[in-house]
C-alpha cells in the first residue's frame, strides 16, 4: 500500500515511506526529487511513478512551490488521509493477532527490540531506510 502525504488544513506534508510515522507531518516535499526517492527506497523514476499513481488514485495533489518553482509540493487529500490511516489500522490488527497469545512482558520487549533494530538499520544502511 502506498503512503503519500496529505494537506486538509493548507499544509503541504512529505510522501512518506520507510519514515511511516515521521512522514505525517513533515515539510515541502518535492514529488519525484532525490529526497523523495531516498524517504521511500526507491530510485527517483520510482518515486515519480508512485507519485504520479497516488496522485491518480485521489490520494495526494500537487502544487507549484510558491518559494522554488522547480519544486512540486504534495499534500494528502481527505481520502489520502484515510488511505494512510487504513493502511496504519491494517499494521496494528495484524501485530494484534500475531502476538494475541504473547505475554505482555513479551510484546514490550519485542517493541524495545524492534524499534532498537530499525534505529541501527538507519545507521548502518541510511540509504535503505
Amino acid at each position: 500500500m502506498h503512503d503519500p502525504q496529505t494537506p486538509a488544513d493548507g499544509d503541504a506534508t512529505r510522501i512518506g515511506g520507510s519514515s511511516y510515522g515521521n512522514s505525517r507531518r513533515g515539510g515541502a516535499s518535492d514529488g519525484a526529487g532525490p529526497s523523495n526517492a531516498v524517504q521511500l527506497g526507491v530510485d527517483p523514476p520510482r518515486a515519480s511513478r508512485l507519485v504520479l499513481r497516488a496522485t491518480e488514485a485521489g490520494w495526494i495533489t500537487r502544487r507549484t512551490d510558491p518559494s522554488d518553482a522547480r519544486r512540486t509540493l504534495l499534500a494528502l487529500t481527505d481520502e489520502g488521509r484515510e488511505e494512510v490511516d487504513r493502511a496504519h489500522r491494517f499494521r496494528q490488527e495484524v501485530f494484534a493477532r500475531a502476538t494475541a497469545d504473547w505475554t505482555d512482558t513479551d510484546r514490550t520487549e519485542f517493541a524495545r527490540l524492534i524499534s532498537a533494530f530499525v534505529i541501527s538499520f538507519a545507521q548502518v544502511a541510511p540509504d535503505a531506510a
